[in-house]
């Protein structure tokens, strides 16, 4: 697969230079796939392991299953929240990007291509930091889509890995800001647009056969439409070029500044009542108080 920019009424094709965010994720994503495989040849209870168990519902035994190893407790995994509520496990909705199938190389090997071609292109276009947020944030979609909806609609209690979500995510927003930007697939020249269509269609094809009961492919459809859904709305609405840890770090100043302010007005308040009552009229508070307040100056 080869990518090209579009320039006016022509293209040219070229592999892109690598990008500073895409190449730590194709690194990071690699080398867990490699402590993986090393984990697995050890003991593969280790990456994945579920036992199987009944509980009691409407007065019948039902069939139920617990989830330990890695994946269970890194990948986007419903069914370890059951069993250890209320204990939370938040980190899901971002490691279970980063884990792949050791018996699947080619999940691996397609998520890295997906990212390097089309990840470089929205870095190179939107910056390194923001496109960072934007693929964690599209990750933490898939995730949560799959937390709260795979139980519901499939379920499925087990884990959920890799980055398709993100995948989806950065391919959908390329599309929409590229639409005509061209793929060569398969020595096909085909618009960045249908391939993304395409993949999308697939996606939603997939879980409606899996929604009807005719069976699955073992992938997470959810994850794949809730990123997709992501990447889209996030070019069409010029998300994307939304800092939002500037947004952040603007917010924590500013709450900053009126905590400052809103002392300084109480030390004044505080030195009028010395003047008029003396010092000994303070609470043991308000004396901690002038004493933190002199500690900082």
């Amino acid at each position: 697969m080869q990518t090209s920019e579009y320039q006016g009424g022509g293209s040219s094709l070229a592999l892109p230079g690598l990008t500073p965010v895409v190449k730590w994720l194709l690194i990071s994503m690699a080398a867990v796939w490699g402590v993986e495989l090393v984990i697995s040849l050890v003991n593969p209870d280790w990456i994945s392991s579920v036992t199987l168990g009944t509980r009691v519902a409407d007065g019948a035994l039902v069939p139920e299953a617990h989830w330990g190893g890695l994946f269970g407790y890194f990948g986007a995994t419903p069914g370890i929240w059951f069993d250890r509520f209320p204990w939370l496990f938040p980190w899901q909705v971002l490691t279970y990007g980063f884990l792949h199938g050791v018996s699947s190389p080619l999940h691996l090997l397609f998520n890295l291509l997906g990212i390097y071609f089309f990840g470089t292109m929205v870095e190179g276009t939107i910056g390194s930091r923001r496109f960072l947020q934007f693929f964690l944030i599209a990750l933490a979609a898939g995730g949560i889509t799959s937390l709260l909806l795979k139980p519901l609609l499939m379920g499925s209690s087990g884990p959920t890995v890799g980055a398709s979500a993100g995948v989806m995510a950065i391919l959908c927003c390329a599309a929409t800001m590229q639409p005509r930007a061209t793929v060569l697939l398969l020595f096909f020249p085909l618009p960045l647009a249908w391939l993304a269509i395409g993949l999308v269609g697939m996606d939603a094809f997939f879980l409606i056969q899996e929604l009807a009961g005719r069976g699955t492919d073992f992938k997470d459809h959810l994850a794949h439409l809730a990123g997709a859904g992501f990447g889209f709305l996030a070019a069409r609405r010029g998300l994307i070029w939304q800092d939002w840890g500037s947004v952040v770090e603007a917010k924590v100043a500013e709450h900053k500044a009126q905590g400052v302010a809103n002392d300084e007005g109480r030390l004044d308040e505080l030195l009028i009542k010395i003047q008029k009552e003396g010092i000994h009229s303070l609470s043991e508070r308000e004396r901690a108080f002038l004493k933190r307040m002199s500690d900082r100056r």
